[in-house]
């Protein structure tokens, strides 16, 4: 279960570049399953931060985007569930770190995706 885990979260890091090309809602569901399969992966050893001073900030602002968020949209709560959708940027980091502390991300098949799709838009563009 382990292994499958840790293909599946190397795979859809390999499909993030691909899916800038795909468009919006690609990008969301993939980080979405990439939040979903890292969350049951890594459980609350997440949010062990090992004295990471960037890692405290960064979660400091999310929760005061929340707060501001809480305070000033009471009356309007879709820009208050805006906020806490905008939360999943916080997992993503959180999770993209512990796969890169325990070195599951295979880097270097990441950016060869990176430049074969970076090389597929080029050839797009310059086709036109």
């Amino acid at each position: 279960m382990i292994t499958f885990l840790n293909s599946s979260l190397n795979i859809l890091f390999l499909l993030i570049p691909l899916s800038f090309i795909l468009g919006n809602g690609v990008i969301n569901g993939l980080t979405a399953l990439i939040i979903v399969i890292g969350l049951i992966k890594f459980n609350k050893t997440i949010f062990h931060f090992k004295q990471n001073i960037l890692l405290y900030l960064l979660t400091v602002f999310f929760l005061l985007i929340i707060f501001s968020s809480f305070l000033n949209y009471s009356e309007n709560s879709s820009e208050f569930l805006r906020s806490l959708v905008f939360c999943k940027y916080l997992f993503l980091v959180l999770i993209l770190k512990k796969i890169i502390d325990e070195d599951i991300l295979n880097l270097k098949f990441f950016l060869y995706s990176a430049a074969l799709t970076t090389l597929i838009v080029s050839f797009s563009v310059i086709g036109e």
